[in-house]
């Protein structure tokens, strides 16, 4: 009984984890960094596996060598899915009121994932910054991206918010007017 239970909740990790930062607004600063800030979080939660693995080592507990690999490959996907856990927490459970920002688009461009330009792949519009830095890239779904490239030079309108664990991220973006 207990091992189906554990199955369960893994299961719910994994698809909440992996599948719910689909959904997500994109985080103002990008999900690499997110990764990076949250890694001392993410080590906390994944101390249990650790410990885990030193009882192994140690010989306290006498595991076979198929368990031992489904303990690793575990670990892996319990690591990406509690950075998965962890963006959802951020903007979901977020009560910090929103920051509007009118900012004049700059450009648009697609980055593969392969090919970094100082951030990360996917369908980029750069702005005018309203904080102490030359422009403001973000990382936008592919809809916004279109109307990007039509409206270059126009003003465009961000609703920022804190996030639960203080990493920004973009409610909407979106020309002034109002076109879509």
């Amino acid at each position: 009984m207990s091992e189906w239970v554990f199955g369960c909740g893994f299961f719910m990790l994994l698809v909440v984890g992996f599948w719910g930062p689909l959904f997500l607004n994109e985080l103002l600063e990008g999900s690499t960094a997110f990764v990076f800030a949250t890694s001392r979080l993410i080590f906390a939660l994944i101390v249990p596996t650790l410990v885990a693995a030193h009882m192994i080592l140690k010989g306290l507990v006498a595991p076979s060598v198929r368990e031992v690999i489904l303990g690793l490959m575990l670990m892996a996907i319990m690591f990406f899915s509690l950075v998965g856990v962890l963006m959802l927490a951020n903007e979901k459970l977020d009560a910090s009121a929103p920051q509007e920002h009118e900012v004049k688009l700059l450009d648009t461009y697609f980055a593969p994932l392969w090919y970094r330009r100082g951030s990360a792949g996917g369908h980029h519009v750069t702005f005018t910054s309203w904080r102490d830095r030359p422009t403001e890239d973000i990382v936008v779904r592919y809809e916004t991206y279109r109307l990007a490239e039509k409206s270059r030079g126009q003003t465009w309108r961000l609703r920022i918010r804190e996030g639960w664990l203080g990493h920004r991220w973009v409610e909407s973006v979106g020309p002034v007017d109002g076109s879509r």
